[in-house]
């Protein structure tokens, strides 16, 4: 499932203002102005009967938007979970009891939690009209909507009246993006068997059968279950215990310095990194572990299909900073790979008591990058004997990360 989505392009400060600042409405008023002043300085008739006609334009407009803005009704639907910077479907109801004409509706985001959204218009409007608009969520979490902004632009376009509108609240989930990744950090758990640090992989046909499922590319043939693959006129493969393979842990980083108001944040690409690892473990039979706090563990298992669980803890996870991630290692002497974050504001990258047999890869967040989306795409990684160290920032391409 293909979740990439790339960095929105920033325009410049200056120019981002200079198009909110010039509007057909100001243009005109001071259009307005002049034609008076040129006017009253040289007594024309003409340019008099022009500034009348522009303010009254202008008049009209106002209180033709106005009229347009009286008696209406609003509802919104949203699904009930979603995932970030994903296009998203919402839809929007309007009620009234006469004609309504040039109408656009758009959801009130007071807290930003928005990435992008469109307009739904409704060029004419009678009864209970249905629209939908496309929305991006910018974050994970769960966000609630209160009230709906409509304008209004009848009759001529030259004004744009917003009336904003309660609405019975709705509130969507929002998970974090999962990327699909091209491979897991499965080299380093080869590296330290060729060691002898852990035992090698079992063989398929040395486990024990657990279950039958559909196919799936890549799987092997001789695992296919022929009887039931002619009996359900569809490809059936065997399942065997995947226990024993190799598994990972993650443990999430809860420092509050990463967090940067309203702004795309370096702990939201952590989650997402974590979700995307989850769904490539799950999918190609690797164990999990992602350690959300000290006492509080998530456990994904081989092949396990509904991460839906994880992916809610995600999204409402917070984290208690004043944890130390040493003190948890104690707990993950069952899993040769550790993976943990730290980032360019912490006071120093942390390395992890770990037993002889155990890896640890940290992936490293330059800071930085963030406010301003960066360029670079490419993960840089270094290894010092049992350490992996990946540096990744804002535009970083998860899909090879590993």
């Amino acid at each position: 499932m293909d979740r990439t989505v790339s960095p929105e392009i920033q325009s410049p400060k200056w120019q981002v203002r200079l198009e909110n600042a010039i509007t057909i409405e100001r243009v005109i008023w001071l259009l307005a102005m002049v034609v008076f002043l040129v006017a009253w300085n040289r007594g024309l008739h003409l340019l008099y009967a022009m500034f009348a006609f522009l303010v009254s334009a202008m008049l009209i407009s106002y209180a033709g938007a106005w009229w347009q803005l009286r008696g209406l009704s609003c509802s919104v639907s949203l699904p009930k979970d979603a995932f970030s910077q994903q296009a998203l479907n919402a839809k929007i109801s309007i009620s009234t009891k006469r004609k309504h004409y040039l109408l656009a509706a758009q959801l009130r985001d007071d807290h930003k939690s928005l990435y992008e959204t469109t307009q739904a218009s409704f060029d004419e409007l009678q009864g209970q009209t249905e629209q939908q608009l496309t929305i991006h969520f910018a974050q994970r979490g769960e966000h609630q909507f209160e009230q709906l902004s409509v304008s209004s632009y009848f009759p001529f376009g030259l004004v744009v009246l917003k009336k904003n509108i309660k609405i019975k609240p709705v509130s969507c989930l929002v998970y974090p993006c999962v990327y699909p990744l091209r491979q897991l950090p499965e080299q380093h758990l080869l590296g330290s068997q060729i060691d002898g640090d852990i035992a090698q992989h079992l063989q398929k046909a040395e486990e024990d059968f657990a279950m039958v499922r559909t196919y799936r590319e890549g799987d092997e043939m001789r695992h296919m279950h022929w009887r039931m693959s002619a009996k359900h006129n569809e490809w059936i493969v065997k399942e065997f215990d995947s226990t024993k393979m190799p598994a990972i842990a993650v443990i999430l980083n809860a420092n509050t310095n990463w967090v940067i108001e309203q702004e795309f944040n370096p702990r939201e690409h952590m989650l997402q990194v974590v979700a995307s690892l989850a769904a490539k473990c799950a999918q190609d039979g690797f164990g999990l572990l992602v350690v959300l706090s000290n006492n509080h563990h998530y456990q994904v298992k081989p092949y396990q299909r509904d991460l839906q669980p994880l992916l809610h803890e995600l999204a409402l996870w917070q984290g208690q900073p004043k944890e130390d991630p040493s003190d948890i290692v104690s707990q993950l002497k069952a899993y040769p790979l550790v993976i943990h974050f730290n980032n360019s504001h912490d006071a120093h990258i942390t390395s992890l008591p770990l037993m002889t047999y155990q890896h640890q890869i940290n992936i490293y967040f330059d800071h930085s990058s963030y406010p301003n989306f960066g360029v670079n795409t490419a993960a840089r990684t270094t290894k010092q004997g049992r350490e992996t160290h990946i540096n990744i920032g804002s535009s970083t391409q998860l899909w090879g990360l590993f």
